[in-house]
């Protein structure tokens, strides 16, 4: 994502627990993997949480908006959820090391959403690959607002 993290996740915590959902809390900066996880599989949770923590932190220090919408239902949690497909599959570091990518290594629901016809995924990253982070975030964003009716009725 074209950011040093130095200093940035030193201090992330990864909780085992019984929650099957895996939740991540930005303001704690923690997240969960469910106990019944392999090794691999914590891996790959773990890697998907790491994008979003970092996806935050360059958001926000670039839009200075509120951490509030960075939560579901807000539009800005949605594309942070979508944007872990195409940053993983720029980088094949992460996506090399991530044992559900090929699966799918975000909602299932994104890669069956279609806008004007053509896989979401598929446009963002199409999108993603000529540009910065910055300029992704911005492209894409304003993508999302203009068919976020769109996008929510596809979620499920």
């Amino acid at each position: 994502m074209q950011c040093d993290v130095t200093g940035i996740l030193n201090d992330m915590v990864d909780n085992v627990t019984f929650n099957p959902i895996c939740p991540h809390f930005l303001s704690t900066k923690s997240f969960d993997v469910f106990y019944l996880n392999s090794e691999r599989g914590a891996l790959g949770i773990a890697l998907h949480e790491i994008i979003h923590f970092l996806w935050f932190h360059i958001w926000g220090s670039h839009f200075n908006d509120s951490a509030k919408d960075y939560e579901t239902p807000h539009l800005k949690w949605v594309f942070s959820e979508m944007v872990v497909d195409p940053i993983m599959r720029k980088d094949t570091r992460l996506s090399g090391i991530n044992p559900y990518f090929e699966g799918g290594c975000a909602y299932e629901y994104f890669y069956e959403m279609t806008i004007n016809g053509k896989p979401i995924l598929e446009t963002l990253y199409e999108i993603y690959i000529n540009l910065n982070i910055l300029e992704f975030m911005e492209q894409v964003y304003a993508y999302c607002k203009k068919h976020e009716a769109e996008i929510k009725a596809q979620m499920r």
